[in-house]
């Protein structure tokens, strides 16, 4: 009887402990979706992107999505929209953003490149409190958004964790926190009209040619060919970098500089050489030197520069 006591008060002790320690609650669920209404200010050289739209938020209450989620961004805006409890006992909320967003540009085959637009979508309570879920079913881009010159992709919706290598000056270590991440890719719509970023280019290979055909004897007429070539490849050059800002990756535009240079620098190395053989040896023998230079040089630019185009096309 005694033992049995004994028994009975030890398990209340313990079942009394047990409801005393702290219970660790799951992370509190909440569906997040996007729609996008509006895309402007895509700039390669300031590495951003200007969206705007409506973000919602589904889950149980005491989540304020207004103050609860953070946009990565600039002059990030956001607006409660409107909220309602569903049916299913739910809370419903929708905030209105806008705001510049970092991107990063992948300017290798430009002018026929693709990028992906990112918007990166955080709790700013650690996860350990909210989880966010990737609502895929409704994230969508409005049928009026346009950018000209490009072409959407279907939005992605992608989820997981997030850790920052900083206790931000008052927890005990490093906090996660759930992030959500919408990736739009979008094309920049082939057009023939393409080519006219590359005309001062284009007419600095068209000149080098000319020089291959011009009397050995006049120096001084393709040295100012040269010259032209070089002031109409330089003015492309600048041209086309005001708009692709820096990049640190040799893309198509940087080939092509390379092998306009490299056909206008054989072209000045090879008319100071001829000028010299003709006075030397005579215009004639000059004459089938030149020619033979022009039957390599040409073809050999002409070919790197279609090779060029086409490796970024594919």
């Amino acid at each position: 009887m005694a033992a049995s006591a004994g028994i009975g008060i030890f398990s209340a002790m313990f079942l009394g402990l047990l409801a005393a320690l702290p219970l660790r609650a799951e992370p509190m669920e909440q569906q997040v979706g996007v729609f996008l209404t509006g895309v402007a200010g895509f700039n390669a050289g300031a590495g951003s992107v200007e969206l705007e739209g409506y973000l919602w938020s589904r889950g149980t209450a005491g989540f304020n999505a207004a103050n609860s989620l953070e946009l990565l961004g600039r002059g990030v805006q956001l607006e409660p929209f409107t909220s309602a409890v569903l049916p299913d006992g739910t809370v419903y909320q929708a905030v209105r953003f806008s705001g510049q967003f970092p991107q990063r540009f992948d300017m290798t085959d430009y002018p026929f490149d693709r990028q992906t637009l990112r918007l990166m979508i955080e709790s700013s309570v650690d996860a350990e409190r909210v989880r966010l879920d990737p609502d895929r079913q409704d994230t969508r881009i409005a049928d009026f958004v346009s950018l000209p010159g490009w072409e959407f992709g279907v939005p992605q919706l992608e989820s997981g964790l997030i850790r920052y290598d900083t206790r931000f000056g008052y927890r005990e270590s490093d906090p996660a926190f759930s992030r959500i991440v919408l990736s739009v890719e979008v094309s920049r719509q082939r057009s023939a009209l393409l080519v006219e970023r590359f005309v001062g280019f284009l007419m600095a290979l068209m000149l080098t040619g000319l020089i291959h055909f011009l009397p050995v004897t006049e120096l001084g007429m393709r040295i100012g060919l040269t010259s032209a070539a070089v002031f109409s490849a330089v003015g492309n050059r600048y041209g086309v970098e005001d708009m692709l800002g820096f990049d640190e990756s040799f893309g198509l535009v940087d080939q092509i500089t390379v092998l306009t240079f490299a056909a206008i620098l054989v072209a000045v190395g090879s008319s100071l050489h001829l000028s010299r053989v003709a006075a030397r040896i005579g215009p004639e023998a000059a004459r089938v030197e030149a020619n033979r230079w022009a039957a390599i040089v040409l073809p050999a630019v002409v070919l790197l520069w279609v090779a060029a185009f086409a490796m970024a096309m594919l």
